[in-house]
């Protein structure tokens, strides 16, 4: 019996990997970004309204993830998320992008064989522009109305800021208003 079980859960597994690979690549064009919503509707632990998930992103642990409103995934996005993923409100995910909860124990004495992991949860709050190509590390907290720009972030990013490089580094603080007057 218990290998009977074993092989419906490996079907049902292969049969999950498949079908997200398929709806993976329908393009926004032909209804993809609707398809792929309302599949992670069923998956996140919660989602919100007005999203948008673009061709070719990956996503490993959506169970873990709690998606805002309003919320932009860009093209060839990977996200692991098994360490807890919470991403706010009006927040755009460039093309390209990393976004990692889980990494690496290095203390152990032969990693290729004694591969261990830990996860640390990541938190993107509201109003987050991730330019393309970021790479976010595990245990990181991207504060408001903050931005990275083709980065690794590997620590916290303060609140009305921009960082930018590899590791990311602190550029300036964002004059929030100044820049509203003058879309305005």
């Amino acid at each position: 019996m218990r290998i009977i079980k074993s092989a419906i859960s490996q079907l049902v597994n292969i049969c999950r990997i498949v079908f997200e690979n398929i709806i993976r690549n329908i393009p926004i064009e032909v209804g993809g970004s609707r398809i792929r919503r309302f599949y992670y509707r069923f998956i996140f632990l919660s989602l919100g309204k007005n999203l948008l998930f673009s061709q070719g992103i990956v996503i490993h642990g959506a169970p873990k993830m709690k998606v805002g409103s309003n919320v932009v995934f860009g093209e060839n996005t990977i996200i692991q998320a098994n360490g807890d993923l919470t991403i706010g409100n009006n927040v755009l995910v460039g093309p390209g992008c990393f976004i990692w909860t889980v990494n690496h124990d290095f203390t152990v004495d032969n990693i290729s064989l004694q591969q261990k992991y830990f996860l640390k949860p990541v938190i993107i709050e509201d109003n987050v522009w991730i330019g393309a190509n970021v790479k976010i590390v595990a245990g990181v907290k991207i504060g408001t109305r903050s931005v990275g720009m083709g980065s690794v972030v590997t620590r916290d990013v303060e609140p009305n800021s921009l960082v930018a490089g590899n590791p990311a580094h602190f550029i300036k603080y964002l004059n929030i208003k100044a820049a509203t007057k003058q879309i305005y």
